[in-house]
């Protein structure tokens, strides 16, 4: 490495050097999305759009993550020299029809295989021969950023019009969903501590300084206390029962997603039923795992899991900031309740007392602390931690208005975050143009057909919808 650029180091924030810490061959900490286009778009194009949008604008997509040499070390962002965009951006085809099953299966291996840590930790795959079509395949490290930057970063690769000059720079951001997730359902807490986290981000943002200042440990020390006393009480915290669900984990994963469900559908049940547009998509997801663990053998009856749920604790309307900035909060679901009024009822009841915990916010700083950790107790203290749920759970507000990458009209759009430690389940939400869209991540040493957990979300969706109040929208308006 020249000298130069050894200079030009620059150290991970705690928070960040987490997500790199914990990755292990059994859970890449991978951010995986996929858009599908309507018409092919050549791969010059592809680069083009991605050199202007994601490379010359963010230094974080032409940056090398430097691994520490010992498990003490630190690491740290550094130029690379060599960089290429041909080497982020591969042409492949899909086999057979070229169906959604047959992305679905390159998605699954694509998930499961690392990054270069050689190279920037992001990847593009373009997909040429998808249903007429094209399917763009990205791979972003979760160290570059969470679940909420990194799609707002690849959603800055679309337009809202077909003609706009996807050349440039866009004039502004795409306009997102905002009026249902659970993005934003622990405000007045996040608002509570709002003072605590601007202290934590001003000491984080210098935690190479922390390691080598006894002055800023302390502080850094001071800050932790209450965000450890959070630690201790979820490590207190009674394990998750055992279930179909969890289990011991490998290293392939498997992805798969549902068909389209409009909006509408959803608001006329929550107009009938009441409650809130991700209330009744938690209800659902909830009956779906129960059925799910019916179908396996499992005894449901008054069964409650956690789910993990991240909670973005940054404006969705400031400008883009790469990085992690999110709490987690562990959502509890009434598997064991059959009804679904009932199972409603109790979720809207959880969902009411996490409105009022500072657990996000508290989290967060506990993720700085860890960030500190040598690698080892990191990640036993991450597998502890992760014993605590079944899987994790994300929910993301996607764009109003129908998008186009380079031209081309975007018919869909998915993304699946990582699970960590020994977690083998992931649920991923995603709204678009008026659908949501629910995409599903196992390890297939616990679950090889995520499918199956899709076809009980169907299920249960018609089940609420027959259960539901028929009620005439318009009218009620």
């Amino acid at each position: 490495m020249a000298l130069r650029d050894w200079l030009k180091r620059e150290p991970f924030s705690c928070v960040d050097a987490v997500w790199l810490k914990m990755e292990q061959p059994t859970n890449l900490m991978m951010i995986n999305g996929v858009f599908t286009l309507a018409e092919p778009v050549s791969v010059q194009d592809l680069k083009a759009l991605i050199t202007e949008r994601l490379v010359n604008r963010y230094e974080r997509f032409s940056q090398v993550a430097e691994r520490p040499l010992t498990a003490l070390g630190y690491p740290h962002w550094r130029r690379d020299p060599t960089f290429d965009i041909s080497a982020h951006i591969r042409r492949i085809g899909l086999p057979g029809q070229a169906d959604e099953l047959a992305l679905q299966e390159m998605i699954s291996d694509l998930m499961s295989a690392p990054l270069d840590y050689s190279k920037p930790l992001w990847q593009v795959h373009l997909v040429e021969n998808y249903r007429g079509g094209s399917a763009v395949i990205c791979r972003l490290h979760h160290c570059i950023g969470d679940g909420v930057a990194l799609v707002r970063v690849l959603l800055s690769l679309t337009d809202e019009q077909q003609n706009a000059n996807w050349s440039e720079r866009p004039s502004r951001e795409v306009e997102l969903e905002q009026s249902w997730g659970t993005l934003g359902v622990i405000e007045p807490a996040v608002r509570a501590v709002q003072e605590g986290i601007q202290l934590a981000e001003r000491v984080m943002e210098e935690s190479y300084k922390t390691l080598a200042d006894p002055r800023r440990a302390l502080a850094l020390a001071q800050l932790g206390l209450s965000s450890a006393e959070l630690l201790g009480r979820l490590a207190a915290m009674p394990a998750d029962p055992p279930t179909s669900l969890r289990g011991a984990i490998g290293v392939r994963k498997c992805a798969a997603w549902s068909q389209p469900i409009p909006l509408a559908d959803i608001k006329r049940i929550r107009y009938g039923s009441g409650g809130t547009v991700n209330d009744i998509i938690l209800c659902v997801v909830t009956g779906a795992l129960r059925r799910y663990l019916v179908s396996r053998g499992d005894q449901v009856d008054g069964l409650t899991l956690r789910a993990v749920v991240p909670v973005n604790l940054r404006p969705l309307e400031k400008e883009i900031k790469l990085g992690n900035h999110f709490g987690l909060v562990h959502l509890p679901l009434p598997i064991g309740i059959k009804a679904p009024g009932e199972r409603l009822a109790e979720l809207r009841r959880q969902m009411s007392m996490i409105k009022s915990t500072p657990e996000p916010a508290l989290t967060w700083a506990g993720l700085g602390v860890l960030g500190l950790l040598p690698v080892p107790i990191l990640r036993q203290m991450m597998q502890l931690l992760s014993s605590k749920s079944s899987g994790v759970m994300t929910n993301v507000p996607g764009p109003r208005k129908p998008l186009f990458i380079a031209g081309r009209k975007v018919d869909s759009i998915m993304y699946w975050v990582p699970q960590s430690g020994s977690l083998g389940l992931g649920v991923s939400i995603l709204s678009y143009a008026g659908d949501v869209r629910i995409g599903i991540m196992t390890d297939a040493k616990i679950e090889p057909n995520p499918s199956q957990i899709i076809q009980a979300f169907a299920a249960e969706l018609d089940e609420l919808r027959c259960a539901a109040p028929v009620v005439d929208m318009e009218a009620d308006r």
